[in-house]
């Protein structure tokens, strides 16, 4: 049972920094968290000690406990793997593929444009990453997004931010993964590769913007 709430205050908690409810760089208390995710002092207690470990609190003797900063070098880290590793994945996508597979992405748009129509942050981004983890489902790489979920940590955060700062990045990401479902239907491995190449990267071309709007949030600028 103990083991179970551990993993129960561990995920409740790295949710709440992941979707910023916990802001990079805040001070915290583990009496403030226990109340806010409803759990008991030990779990809480074990799974900061986690958390800690893999990066996303830092414990100070004498000070206190803060949400760690977003690391932009694992930014361009995950950004750079997502890349190389997704034109691949999308290439065999495009190849190969069945009609239910481009009904499972058509839907997943759908919801986006419905997310993004009354202005749902969260399901927006749970819908836009579903809509990548199926290109590695569809290509039977599934074990490879699961790898990939430790670096994109530190993506998801700074995802999170630019997403709040214009809404405009909302309509480019739903025209972009239309435009990925359309090189895939016509069969076309090296278009789909240059629009998800395009479409990664934005992310990045964007990291001015946000550093300067946000410049307290980041390491390693």
């Amino acid at each position: 049972m103990n083991s179970t709430l551990r993993g129960l205050a561990y995920i409740k908690i790295r949710d709440k920094i992941l979707k910023l409810d916990y802001l990079p760089g805040q001070k915290i208390s583990e009496q403030a968290i226990m109340t806010e995710i409803e759990l008991g002092r030990t779990p809480t207690r074990e799974a900061v000690i986690q958390l800690e470990s893999d990066g996303f609190l830092n414990v100070i003797p004498q000070s206190g406990t803060y949400i760690s900063k977003i690391n932009l070098n694992s930014v361009r880290n995950a950004c750079f793997a997502r890349e190389n590793i997704e034109k691949e994945v999308i290439k065999e996508v495009a190849l190969s593929h069945s009609l239910a597979d481009i009904d499972k992405l058509s839907k997943i748009i759908e919801l986006q444009k419905f997310y993004a129509g009354i202005k749902d942050i969260e399901n927006f981004s749970k819908v836009d990453e579903d809509f990548h983890k199926h290109l590695y489902y569809i290509s039977n790489k599934e074990e490879l997004w699961d790898w990939l979920d430790p670096l994109n940590s530190q993506l998801t955060r700074f995802r999170w931010l630019r997403l709040k700062v214009t809404e405009q990045k909302w309509q480019n990401a739903i025209n972009q993964h239309l435009a990925i479902i359309n090189a895939i239907t016509n069969f076309n491995p090296n278009g789909a590769e240059i629009i998800m190449q395009k479409h990664l990267h934005a992310i990045l071309d964007d990291q001015p913007k946000i550093v300067s709007k946000f410049p307290n949030y980041f390491t390693n600028i």
